[in-house]
């Protein structure tokens, strides 16, 4: 009786039709797991609903802000082409023009093409040690050498002389760059920005980017980082493109940080972002206990999957494989271990496949011989092994990643 509850409310779950079931008896614990699963999902799919509203609506955007400078550059340079006794002063205040677009369109274009390469693990990632109160304090000189800030009060102070980080430092001065420059184009010619650095802890550093400027609205703060998000300001700033905080999070998190933001209307904004230092075992060991503990919430609903196909007997094992080339790894900000690949295999959908590593996932190399999954290095060439448990009457199992060999480097 209570196996087919619980085959039958596993049904439900993938139909979006379940209803809670008390947790009570000997498969409390069981009943728990499918309730959690449920409310995840629904989380998930509420989640995915409003993606697809914001990404609607930004698409919308982008369209009408690629056609508003490509409108200038079109009537300038029909003026250029149709007056030949266009005196040269007219044609350089024209090409001026053209040229201001132009560039706005490519920042553009380059802003959705980095934002893709950082969400599909495509971008290429260069991480070295760093010593980070330097990095920064260049990073600020170059912002206050810039004609366009010269005249702004910028402070930078630290509290370390030096802070060794890992990081790619062209990528993460994009997104340090961009929160800076976020503080001065959104505030007042008087508003003053400081730069502060110091060390959090043992194990992690600390940049703070504050100012004393018009602040943000509790309800922008929730959707800063979100990366269909252009902000309450937009036609204020009609050159938003609604990436750059997001690219900023997104580049962040691959260096293994977090960021958040803290602010008051007329009081002004703080953004700080925590940063591991180099050589950060003790993060690792955190890391690694996040990821079996989100790993245990699932391994008891795989206990009532496997009991279910004991009892049945009418359970079957379906295996699937494909050839890849690695892209890189990835260990994200709640710990899990991800390998992004490209399938060279063709199969529907998008090529690129972000696999989660479990640790029960075989990494092996060439001769079969175990491997960590730090040795998969860019560009080797991999067979991807996935295996998911199914019965006719209810086909709907996640697949597993269980093998992933190395077949050359």
């Amino acid at each position: 009786m209570h196996l087919s509850k619980i085959k039958k409310g596993i049904e439900a779950v993938a139909q979006r039709s379940y209803t809670p079931m008390p947790e009570k008896g000997i498969f409390s614990e069981i009943y728990g797991a499918l309730n959690k699963m449920d409310k995840e999902i629904r989380n998930s799919d509420k989640l995915q609903e409003e993606t697809e509203r914001m990404r609607s609506e930004w698409i919308a955007n982008i369209t009408h802000d690629l056609k508003t400078p490509l409108s200038p550059i079109k009537g300038y340079a029909e003026l250029l082409a149709d007056t030949s006794e266009t005196d040269g002063e007219t044609a350089r205040q024209y090409g001026e023009i053209i040229l201001k677009n132009a560039n706005y369109t490519e920042k553009l274009i380059n802003d959705l093409k980095l934002t893709y390469q950082l969400d599909s693990g495509a971008m290429p990632f260069h991480p070295q040690s760093v010593n980070l109160v330097r990095y920064m304090k260049e990073a600020v000189i170059d912002i206050v050498n810039d004609p366009a800030f010269q005249d702004r009060n910028i402070g930078f102070e630290s509290s370390a002389s030096k802070l060794a980080v890992n990081i790619d430092a062209d990528l993460f001065r994009r997104a340090v760059s961009n929160l800076i420059m976020n503080a001065l184009t959104h505030n007042s010619q008087e508003t003053k920005v400081t730069i502060s650095i110091a060390a959090n802890s043992e194990n992690s550093a600390c940049i703070c980017i504050a100012d004393n400027g018009r602040g943000i609205t509790e309800e922008a703060q929730a959707e800063l980082f979100t990366r269909y998000y252009r902000g309450t300001s937009t036609k204020e700033m009609p050159e938003g493109s609604g990436l750059g905080l997001a690219i900023a999070k997104q580049i962040i998190t691959l260096h293994g940080g977090d960021i958040t933001v803290q602010s008051k209307l007329n009081e002004g904004t703080q953004f700080t972002v925590i940063l591991p230092l180099e050589n950060n075992s003790l993060r690792r060991q955190i890391m690694k206990r996040k990821k079996r503990r989100r790993i245990g919430a699932l391994i008891v609903l795989l206990i009532a999957v496997v009991g279910i196909t004991a009892v049945t007997q009418s359970a079957k094992w379906s295996e699937k494989s494909f050839d890849a080339v690695v892209r890189q790894a990835v260990v994200q900000s709640d710990g899990e271990t991800r390998l992004i690949v490209e399938r060279t295999t063709e199969i529907y959908g998008n090529p690129v496949n972000s696999l989660g590593i479990s640790k029960d996932t075989k990494l092996l190399d060439t001769d079969g011989n175990a491997l960590s999954v730090e040795d998969f290095q860019q560009g080797s060439a991999v067979t991807v092994k996935l295996k998911d448990a199914f019965t006719e009457e209810t086909p709907f199992y996640y697949p597993t990643v269980y093998e992933i060999k190395i077949v050359s480097r």
